[in-house]
């Protein structure tokens, strides 16, 4: 098998360098043809921008669509379309002092007083927007807080309009009652709404479950999506700024917490700041800092040529897939791979002779090519692939990231490989004929080699070859390396088993915010080990009048039943339109039922009552043309689990109450809440990002493999990525980085960006002559400035995020800093010695592959190897 890879990978590679001859060739001797059709293809490419669309909502971006979470959710949506907004305001005593007194709640009262009052600048109000309950002949604005159980009909009070007002009935009970009797009242109960719903107090009043007293309340108010989700947008941000006088009031709208996944934006800049850094750093040492072997010039076209790659992307992948928020950090991943490869397209230009004039400038730009093509090919490949595959993940976000991600790399090949050689061509001519950089009209008088600095071109080539691989190749130093970093591969699996899944979207707040402040005062105030999470159960379409069902209801939701007897059921919480309609009809055994003949018209009965009216948006009816009336087709109850705030707690609770429904034998009953959708996601995290890992690095052994030749040379390439992300991994359990969705990115990203120097490093072994010593001195000094190079461009585009105030951008910054020392370190220290000790023979003949491929390119061609100026 080794002798036909053998045979097969020195076909190809011959092949490869053939084909990047004839291709230099061709441009070199036509640059601004190339440079023109590269222009038109992008823009034909580009067109499919025209059906450019982005997406930000949570269930679509990071939630798998195949999952039951998500099935159910439609049906659900199919019945219950309603959605509603929640906003959370807190109202804080800094000073801790107790507002469990008649002064306390009455000053809770005005804050959501307050709230009622305010008016947008288009003359919203508070009853445009808000969702509202019913109960008899009640009907208020939906809030939840401590102030329910002071609603007392016996204060029932008006507004101006005649209308029974919530606010200046609890205000009017407030003020009977002393101090004792309101501290009795929020510690002793009862626990009952205005509308027979049950208060959770630990929810809604600090120190509940603690003391006698409490600094701190929370008002929840729900608003309407649907068709005024305009509106109610427009409502909470003028909410944001209300005036609460001198009380210490805090907010989290619906409102501010989808700004907060569109602020991750708001760090952008910074991003643009570091392309900016590394743009200067690229143009100034692509080339030699002197008045003509500057090549600032050919750095911006090499940045144009990432530019160029991303405008295709964008028009091609538009006609697929949408734009989501980590699609952000695809600049970077373009910026970072593409002037790599131009970095190590010139530095093979140069290393072809041009600079001593051994071979004309065609010759040069051939040659250049034909040596750095098979290398750049090689990262490419493995890079879009792998990201193509990684696009397996079901996760959409982390999909169509990939799929994106591929298509850009392979945009970003080709162009450096035509339009940024074309640049170089027009670069080389302008050297030829001594002309200065950027102002290129004029000549240059001083023609000398040396730069501003007063040193000879290839410093940093130089101390690849002459000091840093000889030092390498010491025993007293790669025996302490190798030790230290299989060490560090150690102790990082550890810390990659040690490694768990968080994520919280508090975490998107960015600081100083409005949002952010109250997570801070909702966690030092409102924080436990568990949570309470709403949920319903929803009935499908059956017969509900028939004994059998009427019997499997009466299992599910009766006290004590199969709902209330699950373990992560909140006692008291269950809102059941069946279990008041048994109540209503007296039914008081488990064993009794409704005559089925009699069931809807008791139950019509029952909705015209003051407990059955709360109960008609549960209950959706559909005409019956064989019963001549209108019969259920969907029945929703309410409750509140309880979970603690772990991942397989979450999931227990989730498996569990589905466990308890479906053992009622119910037709179409199910469980759901909406943060259902984030536990399955969050439960397949892990397996995903080991599956995007494993065959990411499968796809880079196997492309190597083939393009190689070499099974050693294959792992040791795979090595290099292998280890960084490793590491990583542990490292991200060292520094407290957590597993989730965007680190999982990170992951990705890595494979792609520290395969660039192992790949190359091992190619650059594979293709030398002489000892391994001399193959090792060779690759460094050849390809070591062109890595350093593309890894400090790479720093600079991330170094600014340090500054950033949004989680994302922060856990990028982490995460390329990590990528970066590990990739620069593993390609540049360790893979050298893994080739020094145990490295491959090499393969390949370049000079006679070269000299076959010249002679037929140039008799072709009818020109000599001595070309200088090229034409159109």
């Amino acid at each position: 098998m080794t002798i036909t890879l053998d045979k097969i990978s020195k076909k190809l590679d011959a092949a490869t360098r053939a084909g990047f001859y004839k291709l230099g060739y061709a441009i070199a001797e036509r640059p601004f043809r190339v440079i023109a059709l590269s222009i038109l293809v992008v823009c034909v490419a580009g067109i499919g921008a025209l059906n450019f669309q982005s997406e930000d909502r949570g269930d679509k971006l990071w939630v798998p669509q195949d999952t039951l979470s998500m099935e159910q959710k439609k049906i659900k949506e199919e019945n219950y379309p309603d959605e509603l907004r929640v906003s959370q305001i807190i109202f804080n005593a800094p000073d801790d002092r107790d507002l469990a007194t008649q002064e306390g709640v009455l000053q809770l009262l005005s804050v959501l007083e307050t709230v009622t009052k305010v008016v947008s600048s288009t003359g919203i109000t508070y009853s445009d927007v808000c969702e509202t309950a019913s109960y008899g002949a009640l009907e208020f604005c939906q809030t939840s807080s401590m102030l329910d159980i002071f609603f007392d009909r016996e204060h029932l009070a008006y507004d101006e309009n005649g209308n029974a007002s919530y606010i200046e009935t609890i205000r009017s009970k407030l003020e009977s009652l002393s101090d004792l009797e309101v501290r009795q009242a929020l510690f002793e109960g009862p626990y009952t709404s205005w509308n027979d719903i049950t208060i959770l107090p630990a929810q809604y009043m600090h120190n509940y479950e603690i003391a006698n007293y409490t600094s701190a309340y929370k008002i929840v108010v729900v608003t309407e999506e649907g068709s005024n989700e305009e509106i109610s947008y427009e409502w909470e941000v003028v909410l944001e700024d209300a005036n609460f006088g001198d009380l210490d009031v805090y907010l989290a709208t619906q409102s501010a917490r989808e700004d907060a996944g569109d602020a991750q934006a708001s760090d952008v800049p910074l991003l643009t700041i570091g392309i900016m850094l590394a743009v200067a750093y690229i143009c100034t040492m692509l080339g030699h800092l002197n008045s003509v072997q500057s090549r600032f010039g050919l750095g911006v076209s090499a940045v144009f040529s990432v530019a160029l790659a991303f405008i295709a992307m964008v028009g091609v992948c538009s006609l697929f897939s949408y734009y989501g928020p980590v699609h952000q950090m695809l600049p970077l991943l373009l910026v970072a791979i593409g002037i790599d490869d131009a970095f190590v397209i010139v530095t093979a230009f140069d290393d072809a002779g041009f600079r001593e004039g051994k071979y004309g400038l065609t010759e040069c730009i051939a040659r250049g090519l034909s040596r750095s093509g098979s290398a750049i090919t090689v990262t490419s490949l493995t890079n879009a692939f792998a990201f193509f595959m990684g696009s397996t993940t079901r996760i959409p976000a982390m999909r169509y990231f990939a799929f994106w991600a591929g298509t850009g790399i392979l945009f970003d090949f080709l162009l450096q490989a035509t339009f940024f050689v074309a640049c170089l061509t027009l670069d080389g001519s302008r050297q030829l004929s001594k002309r200065r950089d950027i102002i290129c009209c004029f000549k240059a008088n001083n023609t000398s080699k040396k730069n501003i600095f007063g040193s000879e071109p290839g410093a940093l080539k130089r101390f690849y070859q002459r000091r840093f691989a000889p030092v390498l190749a010491k025993k007293i130093v790669y025996w302490p390396v190798m030790l230290a970093s299989f060490s560090l591969f150690g102790a990082s699996i550890y810390g990659a088993s040690k490694l768990e899944y968080h994520f919280d979207d508090k975490d998107l707040a960015f600081e100083g915010s409005p949002l952010y402040e109250y997570n801070e005062v909702d966690a030092s105030r409102f924080s436990s080990e568990s949570e309470v999470i709403p949920c319903e159960v929803l009935t499908g379409d059956f017969d509900y009048a028939s004994e059998i069902n009427q019997q499997k209801m009466t299992a599910l939701f009766k006290d004590g039943g199969l709902y209330e007897s699950n373990e992560y059921y909140e006692p008291d919480t269950l809102n059941c339109w069946y279990s008041d309609f048994r109540d209503f009809g007296n039914l008081t055994d488990a064993s009794e039922i409704f005559p089925p003949d009699k069931f809807y018209g008791l139950l019509d009965q029952f909705l015209s009552t003051d407990d059955g009216s709360a109960f008609e948006a549960d209950l959706i009816f559909k005409f019956d043309p064989a019963m001549g009336r209108e019969r259920l087709m969907s029945t929703r109850s309410l409750s509140v689990l309880k979970v603690r705030q772990t991942l397989s707690d979450r999931l227990n609770a989730m498996d569990s109450i589905r466990a308890s429904v479906d053992a009622a034998g119910l037709p179409d009953a199910f469980p759901f809440s909406f943060l259902f959708l984030f536990y399955d996601r969050d439960s397949i995290v892990r397996d995903e990002a080991i599956q995007i890992l494993l065959i990411s690095l499968a796809t880079v052994f196997a492309i190597t493999l083939v393009l190689i030749g070499n099974i050693k040379a294959s792992a040791i390439t795979l090595l290099g990525p292998c280890l960084s992300v490793v590491d990583m991994l542990g490292m991200m359990y060292f520094f407290d980085i957590h597993l989730n969705t965007v680190s999982v990115i990170c992951l990705a990203l890595s494979v792609g960006i520290t395969i660039d120097f192992s790949s190359h490093v091992t190619i650059g072994f594979m293709n030398s002559a002489g000892s391994k010593e001399e193959r090792v001195a060779e690759t460094l000094g050849h390809l070591g400035p062109a890595l350093t190079h593309a890894g400090v461009s790479t720093f600079l585009c991330t170094v600014v995020l340090v500054f950033s105030t949004t989680y994302v951008f922060k856990m990028f910054f982490k995460m390329f800093m990590l990528i970066i020392c590990f990739g620069m370190f593993h390609g540049l220290v360790l893979v050298p010695i893994i080739l020094l000790l145990v490295g491959p023979k090499e393969y390949f003949n370049e000079a006679n592959v070269l000299e076959k491929t010249r002679e037929i390119v140039t008799v072709s061609h009818a020109s000599t190897s001595q070309n200088v100026t090229p034409g159109l």
